[in-house]
């Protein structure tokens, strides 16, 4: 009825990535919703964020800057600036992203969790293990969600702190034989983390059946190691996903 409404292809192209699985046609969406509206930060920050998990790098950064530019005080400018830079391998430029974040929003759970990612490939322990500690001490119930405690138990694991990764671990499968899982994901993280690998395809193939929306964090190296992700069984969940030829 009116082609000429930016958020019409901005939701387009959320539905494309996240539904779809459709990554060149969800970056076309956002192309056309920023050509409508060049001057909305949110829009920056999905087409940004969406080339970057696409592996589009240098394309997403400067749409990265140009949300922050545009919306210099919110969580999700600098969130999004603070991905985009990990995705791209900037790990400094990433913790200064999430650490102007934290400045601006201290209790942000997520930007603890987030800043440790950089501090960790830079192999700074020592700044992200309290940044980890931080983060769940916030938790109002001990738990805070699915993927935090998925993701709290690959900081440790990486931080060397293996006591601590596998209580994590151990929690959450207890936690999965009594309670259904709400994003399928996250259960296989949890077995990649425990090196059950078998498993952790076996609810990869979950994830893909419920359309999580977290799936497309499977095509993300980075959360990976090379020969997990670069295995045959992780490769062809990607070729599922159109990821892979």
């Amino acid at each position: 009825m009116d082609p000429e409404i930016a958020d019409i292809y901005s939701t387009e192209g959320a539905l494309k990535f996240y539904y779809d699985w459709d990554w060149q046609g969800a970056v076309e969406s956002y192309k056309k919703a920023l050509e409508l509206d060049p001057g909305n930060a949110s829009i920056y920050i999905r087409y940004s964020a969406t080339l970057a998990d696409v592996g589009r790098y240098k394309e997403a950064l400067p749409l990265a800057e140009k949300a922050v530019e545009l919306d210099p005080v919110s969580i999700s400018s600098l969130h999004n600036l603070g991905w985009v830079y990990y995705l791209a391998g900037n790990f400094r430029k990433s913790t200064e992203a999430f650490g102007k974040a934290l400045e601006l929003h201290p209790n942000w759970i997520w930007g603890h969790v987030k800043k440790t990612y950089g501090h960790i490939f830079l192999k700074e322990y020592d700044k992200a293990l309290p940044l980890a500690r931080r983060a769940e001490s916030l938790f109002k119930d001990g738990w805070g969600s699915e993927l935090l405690q998925a993701t709290l138990a690959s900081i440790y694991k990486s931080c060397n702190e293996k006591e601590k990764s596998d209580s994590i671990i151990s929690r959450f499968i207890k936690y999965a034989t009594e309670n259904t899982v709400k994003d399928p994901f996250n259960l296989s993280f949890i077995y990649y983390l425990k090196g059950d690998y078998e498993k952790a395809i076996e609810w990869e193939e979950k994830t893909i059946e419920k359309k999580s929306l977290s799936a497309y964090l499977m095509n993300i190296p980075l959360l990976y190691s090379k020969e997990y992700f670069q295995s045959a069984a992780h490769q062809n969940i990607l070729k599922k996903m159109g990821f892979v030829k």
